[in-house]
C-alpha cells in the first residue's frame, strides 16, 4: 500500500498542479470580467442596460 502510494504521488502533484492552475485561470477571468463590466459602467454610466447586466450577473 505504502508503495502504490509512492509510485502514485507524482500523479496527486500533477493533480493538485492542475487544480491550483485551474483555479487561478478562473480567478483571472472573474477579475477581468469586473474590470471589463466596471470599464462598461464608466462608458454607460446611466444605462438601463447596464442596471439588466448587473442584475442578471
Amino acid at each position: 500500500m505504502y508503495t502504490g502510494f509512492l509510485l502514485h504521488r507524482c500523479d496527486i502533484w500533477r493533480m493538485a498542479t492542475v487544480h491550483i492552475v485551474t483555479f487561478t485561470n478562473v480567478n483571472y477571468e472573474v477579475i477581468s470580467w469586473q474590470v471589463f463590466r466596471k470599464g462598461l459602467s464608466a462608458l454607460y454610466i446611466k444605462s438601463p442596460l447596464e442596471g439588466k447586466a448587473s442584475g442578471n450577473f
